[in-house]
């Protein structure tokens, strides 16, 4: 096995509503940067979606967002088509990173948003996915 060198055991981003700050993709270009073949995300009081809401993103977007995976053994990261940007996956390949996109997609989200203002609801389901998000009246 391959000396895995320094490994944070314990990383809140963007989605840890009060502990984290780093955006996803720039935690993974760092991690790639500093040859870290690990980084263990441990969000806390998340509301996935809740930084697209806050840029006025719809529904739609927040579900449909391209997901990716790392894990150490087998060590690659895995995600989904068009999941990584060229310049991502060019920095974690010049660090030694294995990329695999993945046949299958990762995505099971669905949201709704009610605007209590408005009185308007809308939803989205994940494209990815079986399933289908309406709003009755």
């Amino acid at each position: 096995m391959v000396d895995p060198g320094f490994i944070h055991l314990r990383v809140h981003t963007a989605y840890s509503l009060s502990e984290g700050a780093i955006k996803l993709p720039k935690l993974i270009q760092l991690a790639g940067e500093h040859a870290m073949p690990a980084v263990a995300v441990t969000d806390t009081n998340n509301l996935f979606g809740a930084l697209e809401f806050a840029r006025g993103e719809a529904p739609a977007a927040w579900v449909s967002a391209k997901r990716f995976h790392h894990q150490y053994l087998p060590d690659e990261v895995q995600f989904e088509k068009d999941g990584l940007s060229a310049e991502v996956a060019a920095g974690l390949t010049a660090k030694g990173h294995t990329l695999v996109e993945q046949r299958r997609n990762y995505g099971n989200m669905h949201a709704v948003l009610w605007d209590t203002q408005t009185n308007s609801v809308e939803a989205a389901s994940d494209p990815r996915a079986e399933g289908r998000a309406e709003v009755w009246r």
